[in-house]
């Protein structure tokens, strides 16, 4: 009857809202230098939180870390206080290239992590899970092929279940740099029930030498630009930005990654000068170059990013590292 189909309409209405309303998201990693993660977030309004209380072992298993001497690993106080200060909270779990094959090629250890975090979820409420299996140049077809399956079985189960999937992938800014990853296609990723790619847009100081910025705003926008050509929902693309710094010797691969708070004691701080091509300050003291991120600057990245349709911002790393000013 006419109510009926008003009430359906209203309900979809709302749930794309819902969907489609804009996101804060910020990583936390468990030990130093991030032990203040919980000050950000305390002190901050951020709509999702992404602990990492998994990894995965090399003969893929999932381990649960629980150290109780290291910061931001799992333990019913520290859940609690992510769900307290989150709208909503994404379990992160890391694994490298060996644990990453271990998994995905296994179908005993697929079906034991899928229950694993099934369990998990269950048991603190959280809103899902997010898989970040890195080392994406040495995928073969075999591992990508693989890797769909796996998170086609996973999104199902958690999706039949009330949860969310994220994953994430690498900053592809061009048909060169995709021929750096040729078996991670981010346009494969259609109609595999993920709810939320992330394209990680930082570390690029990795792929040249210390004494330039950990993310460019050129650099930046055409990685945006590739995760919008390539994937037709632009409310399921996470863009990931840099609040860390790092230094090193100029001109050399000699990088140390750093926080805010650890560079504001490094020799020359209160001659960095901020950059234009990143927003990013940056200072060189006796051949070491230095650079870090401040709140300006963050707002000045996340308004560039958001200019471009995107709706979904993802920092890495909470702790030690300033935030946005609203």
């Amino acid at each position: 009857n006419f109510r009926e189909e008003m009430w359906w309409v209203f309900s979809a209405y709302l749930i794309g809202n819902v969907v489609c309303q804009a996101s804060t998201q910020g990583w936390i990693f468990p030990g130093d230098p991030a032990c203040e993660a919980s000050q950000t977030y305390h002190d901050n309004s951020i709509d999702v939180l992404k602990p990492q209380y998994f990894d995965v072992t090399n003969n893929g298993k999932i381990n649960l870390l629980n150290d109780p001497y290291t910061c931001n690993m799992y333990n019913a106080s520290n859940a609690a206080d992510i769900i307290a200060h989150s709208k909503q909270q994404f379990i992160t779990t890391s694994c490298d290239y060996t644990s990453f094959s271990s998994l995905v090629h296994s179908t005993a250890n697929v079906k034991s992590a899928i229950n694993t975090f099934l369990s998990f979820l269950q048991e603190t409420n959280f809103t899902g899970i997010e898989i970040d299996c890195e080392s994406y140049e040495m995928w073969t077809s075999s591992d990508f092929s693989a890797y769909i399956s796996f998170l086609t079985q996973l999104g199902n189960t958690l999706h039949n279940n009330g949860f969310q999937l994220m994953i994430d992938g690498p900053a592809i800014d061009s048909e060169d740099t995709q021929g750096a990853y040729p078996n991670f296609l981010y346009e494969s990723f259609e109609g595999v029930p993920v709810d939320y790619i992330v394209s990680m847009v930082y570390d690029n100081q990795y792929a040249y030498q210390s004494g330039v910025a950990v993310a460019p705003n050129n650099w930046t926008v055409d990685c945006t630009n590739w995760m919008i050509s390539k994937i037709s929902d632009i409310n399921r693309i996470v863009i990931g930005m840099p609040s860390y710094g790092y230094y090193g010797p100029l001109g050399t691969q000699q990088i140390t990654e750093d926080t805010k708070n650890q560079t504001e004691s490094m020799p020359g701080y209160a001659t960095a000068l901020r950059d234009s091509g990143s927003f990013e300050m940056m200072w060189t003291n006796q051949g070491v170059f230095y650079d870090y991120q401040d709140t300006e600057g963050l707002d000045s990245k996340r308004k560039l990013i958001e200019s471009l349709g995107i709706q979904h911002i993802s920092v890495w790393h909470l702790g030690g590292n300033d935030w946005f000013s609203q």
